[in-house]
């Protein structure tokens, strides 16, 4: 893994041409794993952690596929990710503390104005900031854009205090749901010691029986 740390910039995998017609361009299988991602807090500068596209919507390439987010621990951004479009995901075992906000960038979870029809997103812990994964096609529910996504044993972060986390989430979601980063249970966060500990109600409550 890689340790990011500073200027606050997005990680940014895009197959958009500048040249026109290259039909050549693709992004696949792209495995994002096992990265401590803690840039500096700037209100205006903060933004999100990822900003996926798998599809030039410009000019013509080669549609993209398949991208992998595991194991990494990331801090101080406003969101998990823009994806317009990735059309496969799996997203598991991530600690992503996207509690900050911005003026600029905004504050959510997941972006999309895309249809992405293979997602599984499990045994993360999460926050929703405030408008969580959402969607930019009518009617702009979370099926609208992601048709069948696998959402399960996630913790959800309520930071903006959102009635609705149940019934956006459904089962998937795991309880109790906390309203700050703090209630998790983790060990040290001082230290960017993550790891759960043996008091947090969500210690082994990952499909596999892990954190």
């Amino acid at each position: 893994g890689n340790y990011f740390i500073n200027y606050p910039s997005a990680m940014v995998f895009t197959q958009h041409s500048n040249e026109g017609y290259t039909p050549w361009t693709t992004v696949q299988n792209l495995t994002i794993r096992s990265n401590f991602v803690n840039p500096i807090y700037n209100v205006t500068g903060t933004r999100q952690w990822l900003i996926v596209s798998m599809d030039d919507p410009y000019n013509t390439d080669t549609k993209g596929c398949c991208l992998t987010i595991d194991n990494n621990l990331v801090k101080n951004v406003t969101s998990l990710g823009q994806m317009d479009p990735v059309p496969t995901a799996t997203i598991t075992h991530n600690t992503v503390l996207n509690d900050r906000s911005s003026p600029v960038y905004g504050s959510y979870l997941i972006t999309t104005s895309a249809v992405n029809p293979n997602w599984t997103i499990k045994d993360n812990i999460l926050v929703n900031n405030n408008y969580g994964i959402q969607c930019y096609i009518s009617p702009f529910t979370v099926g609208s854009c992601w048709p069948s996504m696998a959402f399960s044993n996630n913790v959800i972060v309520n930071n903006f205090n959102h009635g609705d986390m149940v019934s956006r989430y459904g089962s998937g979601l795991l309880s109790p749901v906390r309203t700050d980063i703090s209630q998790v249970g983790f060990t040290n966060m001082g230290a960017n010691d993550y790891r759960l500990s043996s008091a947090s109600s969500f210690r082994n409550m990952a499909s596999d029986g892990t954190d």
